[in-house]
């Protein structure tokens, strides 16, 4: 009997899938859909594009195609902001100026504004009615107009556009435009119709692309490449922009009223399918029994199986032999050196999802018959029957066998499944530390407990690389004639019990403190301090790892290494000597009295000339 593992390095070669997302541990699941709370509260569809985002500090900015709003951080309701605008309508934030941006419709131009103190710094002007803005990894901002996209540079250059687009957005390098109900996404120039009445609010996060249905008055999301993935689930009503703010939606609706918050990957779709073949039997034996296998967990899902090669995907073809529903495994009877196509359909309710991490094929399955005496295969018929009767319990037992006979390989960190490694050791390791974790199990805990164990556990589950500072290294003990007074001499940090005669010892008075006194070293014995780097890693992971690491009798603090570089007291080269970038013009303590200072094209206005007195 042979047998083959269809998975091949995780990645599903030679077959094909729809509905399904790959995840990195190379199994397959149905796509992550936004999920939300929000009712439809019967508000008119909006008209024309609106703008939505958040930036750095919480704060959310959207507008109404009348005013500029901002929501401030941990507050629920909006204000107006900003004044001097014709008709705000597209937002974006840009990270290497630190500014939002704003489409100023009505004056023909894009507002460049500090995000934090809403300061104009710039003003693109020549702008035919800008009406949607994005900004890609590079800086470049991309300004969908009445007759194109306007290219601009982080600095305000202009590029060479790009076709007419009703708006624009951008992420992982690509550009997307939606014009007449159709997604273009360049640089590929690859263009699929939405198939929506009336889109709006385009937005992009990774591989999924939304889009308000202001038709059905939904949030639809579909991949890169135009299929659909489905609908956020627990929201209705109009769309007017979507913004993206991490592993969360913003909504704006419309009006004044704060943009809604859907959590980006909190559903998942109802059904998807992955499909593939030929599958060819290398065995000349007889009457072969094909055994598939599929090692996947949660519900629900169905096996598929063919020997004649089907026009498309299960179970839209009659060629398709369906498997019982939630079964693992099926048979079907084969010929000597056939083919075979196998589809697996997974369905869930909308809040889980089916996880199909490998299928396998044995060909030629030996069954349970052949041990039987003759008198059970005399019948061909009954033959038949029993043979796939008996499969039926079998594939139980071989599944236990294989495990036992494959046991050496899933010990070994060079053989065993990713996801197995790290639990053999109580961790939660990304995969790709899982092997080198298991590998050198022994020499890590050999040294568990030290500050080398320290900073290659912190660095392993958190990616942080990090300074243990001990402040006993810093001291030594002193005795008398060998340090000069007051330079490398010491005492104790409390007072020391005991009498001096003819100061503090009164006769029938005094009694003696039996105390040794204060314990040389104390305030910095058995204390240590893990220093990581702004950005690195969040301190609650790296103080959840040190509690483990460490030993139970050491008392440790978590200190974040700012960029504030100070001689005497952050200067340690190579360790706390972190310089910042320049900080905002006007954000320090010193500033200049009176008006801000203009800036010629931004805030200079030039009037007539005057004649002398």
């Amino acid at each position: 009997m042979t047998h083959r593992y269809l998975n091949g390095e995780g990645r599903w070669l030679g077959f094909q899938r729809s509905g399904l997302r790959l995840g990195a541990d190379g199994s397959l699941r149905l796509h992550p859909l936004p999920l939300g709370a929000v009712a439809d509260d019967g508000r008119a569809a909006p008209t024309g594009v609106l703008g939505v985002v958040a930036v750095p500090g919480g704060a959310v900015y959207f507008t109404d195609g009348h005013r500029l709003y901002v929501v401030p951080d941990c507050r629920r309701d909006a204000a107006a902001c900003f004044g001097g605008l014709c008709e705000p309508r597209g937002l974006a934030y840009h990270p290497a100026r630190r500014a939002l941006l704003v489409a100023d419709t009505g004056d023909d131009r894009v507002l460049v504004l500090d995000a934090r103190t809403l300061r104009p710094q710039q003003s693109w002007t020549g702008l035919p009615e800008p009406r949607s803005l994005a900004v890609d990894d590079t800086g470049t901002v991309y300004v969908a107009c009445r007759d194109a996209v306007h290219v601009i540079d982080r600095w305000g250059n202009r590029a060479p556009g790009l076709p007419y687009a009703e708006e624009v957005a951008a992420a992982g390098g690509r550009v997307f435009l939606l014009a007449g109900g159709t997604v273009t996404v360049l640089p590929e120039g690859r263009a699929w119709p939405t198939g929506l009445a009336r889109p709006g609010g385009l937005a992009v996060r990774g591989d999924y692309v939304y889009l308000g249905d202001n038709d059905r008055r939904e949030l639809a999301v579909f991949l890169a490449d135009g299929e659909r993935a489905g609908r956020a689930r627990g929201f209705a009503g109009p769309v007017a922009a979507v913004g993206i703010d991490g592993d969360e939606l913003l909504v704006h609706r419309g009006g004044t009223q704060v943009p809604v918050r859907l959590a980006a990957e909190g559903a998942y779709g109802e059904h998807g399918v992955v499909w593939g073949g030929p599958i060819a039997n290398p065995s000349p034996h007889r009457d072969p029994l094909h055994l598939v296998r599929a090692r996947i967990s949660g519900s629900h899902f169905r096996l598929y199986l063919s020997s004649a090669e089907p026009a498309g995907a299960p179970p839209d073809d009659p060629a398709w032999r369906p498997a019982a529903p939630d079964a693992p495994h099926t048979t079907i009877a084969g010929r000597p050196l056939d083919r075979l196509w196998i589809g697996v359909r997974l369905t869930g309710d909308g809040l889980s999802t089916p996880v199909l991490s490998q299928l396998r094929v044995d060909f030629d399955h030996r069954t349970y018959l052949e041990r039987l005496p003759r008198v059970y295969q005399r019948d061909p018929a009954s033959r038949e029957f029993l043979r796939r009767f008996l499969a039926l319990f079998q594939s139980g037992f071989d599944e236990l066998r294989d495990r036992i006979t494959d046991l050496p390989d899933r010990l070994d960190p060079r053989t065993a499944e990713p996801g197995e490694l790290a639990a053999r050791l109580g961790l939660r390791l990304p995969p790709r530390h899982g092997r080198h974790a298991l590998a050198g199990a022994l020499a890590t805990h050999a040294r568990r407990g030290t500050a080398a164990g320290l900073r290659a556990a912190i660095h392993a589950e958190t990616g942080a690389r990090a300074v243990i500072a001990e402040p006993l290294q810093h001291t030594h003990v002193w005795m008398l004639g060998e340090q000069p007074l007051g330079l490398g001499t010491m005492v104790p940090v409390g007072e020391p019990g005991g009498a001096v005669l003819g100061a503090g010892v009164t006769l029938d008075a005094s009694f003696l403190d039996p105390s040794p006194g204060t314990a040389l070293f104390e305030s910095v014995a058995h204390r240590f301090a893990v220093r990581i780097y702004r950005g690195d890693a969040r301190p609650a992971a790296v103080r959840q790892v040190v509690e483990r690491e460490s030993p139970a009798h050491t008392a440790f603090h978590v200190c974040v290494i700012e960029p504030r570089m100070r001689l005497g007291v952050q200067s340690v080269l190579g360790v706390d000597s972190v310089v910042a970038e320049p900080a905002p013009s006007g954000s320090g303590v010193l500033a200049l009295a009176g008006p801000p200072v203009p800036r010629l094209g931004a805030t200079t206005v030039l009037g007539p000339i005057g004649k002398e007195a």
